[in-house]
């Protein structure tokens, strides 16, 4: 299973190598896509969609759909644009910058709602929750991505995570969150082992890219060691201990 993108890495990118900002294959990606059950004319919202691959692939799967997606970061949102006019999909989706949060309290009635690895741009997991349901439409659907605790964490894994342990919880406690919120959890998976290497060893590699990028300047061994920085949090503090689970579910 892989991440990656299959174009070739933009050197000076420090995400270029990844197709997924989160750990996630592209088989898993399909099938959650398929969980949604969209049918032709449904809307799908991107909540911190970044460049909005997981929205466009289900644009290309599944013709007659729309979709509208927000977040701040407007390089990821100008790769998501041309990822669009690239494959022909300009027309059926709009990537517009601004405030998550803000965003939901003035557009609703959704087929799917995506909120993948963007909690904090809700203000949480509870709040994105919440917000992910008043956005639905009765009959819709939506996935949910987030981090869990695997097992209970270690001081060495909260601070290689800078982290504390209330800030996420188990499993279990994830979809009591939901079935809090109004949702009916239709599904619950988990990133694999796999999928969590993969996704840290583009990571780090897209860092070596900007590295290779700065050559000659001061920056460039600062770059080379926030990539050694984040090896080696994740394989001597957090790797096994940080979950990602995807659960797709529906308004109760």
């Amino acid at each position: 299973m892989s991440s990656s993108s299959d174009a070739p890495a933009q050197l000076g990118d420090p995400l270029a190598r990844l197709t997924f900002n989160c750990p996630l294959s592209s088989p898993r990606g399909y099938a959650l896509i398929e969980e949604l059950r969209l049918g032709h004319g449904a809307r799908v919202a991107d909540l911190g969609c970044g460049w909005a691959e997981l929205l466009l692939r289900g644009l290309e799967r599944i013709p007659g759909i729309t979709g509208e997606g927000v977040d701040l970061d407007e390089a990821g949102l100008a790769r998501g644009r041309r990822n669009a006019l690239e494959r022909g999909l300009d027309a059926r989706v709009t990537l517009e910058q601004g405030d998550a949060g803000a965003w939901t309290a003035r557009i609703g009635g959704f087929d799917a709602v995506l909120c993948v690895g963007s909690s904090h741009a809700l203000g949480g997991t509870q709040e994105a929750l919440v917000a992910v349901r008043r956005m639905l439409r009765q009959d819709g659907r939506a996935l949910f991505g987030e981090g869990f605790w695997t097992v209970p964490p270690s001081q060495e894994a909260l601070t290689a995570l800078g982290a504390a342990r209330e800030d996420l919880t188990d499993l279990d406690g994830l979809v009591s969150r939901a079935e809090s919120a109004g949702l009916q959890v239709l599904s619950v998976d988990a990133a694999s082992q796999d999928e969590w290497d993969d996704f840290q060893s583009l990571s780090q590699a897209g860092l070596r890219d900007v590295a290779q990028a700065q050559e000659g300047t001061p920056a460039a061994e600062e770059t080379r060691r926030l990539a050694q920085q984040r090896r080696a949090a994740y394989e001597d503090g957090y790797r096994g201990v940080l979950g990602f689970a995807f659960l797709v579910f529906a308004a109760a």
